[in-house]
């Protein structure tokens, strides 16, 4: 009788020890599930916390333009001097006369009928050194030879010739041209008519 009693109090301690350990189980079961769950939690709200990485694009390269062939070189407009007025000196019958220019056209000279007149011309101030071109273009003749004829400008600028008129009575005019530059100089051979434009 006393032997039941033992065995009664070793079930209840079995038994005892059997939930305890059923408990225990269970308890870490559930707390290994709960920090699986946490953790899980936690990775999802770090990576809606932190956003993903967006590459920004890459800057474009600055354009660099190369010419084919050097870019061409423009030279300066160079502006022609100023034209420099030319000196006459017209001899007749001994007296040198300096006829005035007006726009590159000198005075009306009157002048006689087959009567050579000996002209000067010059230009001190001239720069350019071109040749002169002497030309009769109303009749006449220059240096007693044709109506035209090409002069060097030497170092003195200044050339001589003669000229002749030999087609009756009116205008002649001689025309000098320098390079650009063209004047002239202009003649009148009387008729005799009161109605004869002023002549110097």
């Amino acid at each position: 009788m006393k032997r039941t009693p033992i065995i009664l109090w070793a079930g209840l301690v079995l038994l005892a020890v059997v939930l305890g350990g059923l408990f225990f189980f269970r308890a870490e079961r559930s707390a290994s599930d709960t920090g699986a769950n946490s953790a899980k939690t936690e990775t999802i709200s770090n990576s809606q916390a932190i956003p993903a990485t967006v590459n920004a694009p890459a800057a474009s390269p600055k354009l660099v333009v190369q010419y084919a062939s050097p870019p061409p070189h423009i030279e300066p407009v160079r502006i022609d001097p100023t034209p420099v007025p030319v000196q006459a000196v017209v001899t007749r019958g001994d007296k040198p006369y300096s006829p005035k220019f007006n726009a590159g056209r000198s005075e009306r000279l009157a002048i006689e009928l087959n009567r050579t007149v000996p002209i000067q011309l010059s230009w001190p101030e001239d720069t350019t050194h071109s040749d002169v071109f002497v030309q009769a273009v109303h009749g006449g003749r220059i240096d007693g030879q044709s109506n035209n004829k090409r002069f060097s400008l030497a170092e003195s600028k200044t050339i001589s010739f003669t000229f002749t008129p030999d087609s009756g009575p009116g205008t002649y005019e001689i025309v000098l041209r320098r390079g650009t530059t063209e004047e002239a100089l202009s003649f009148w051979v009387p008729t005799g008519n009161p109605t004869d434009p002023p002549a110097r």
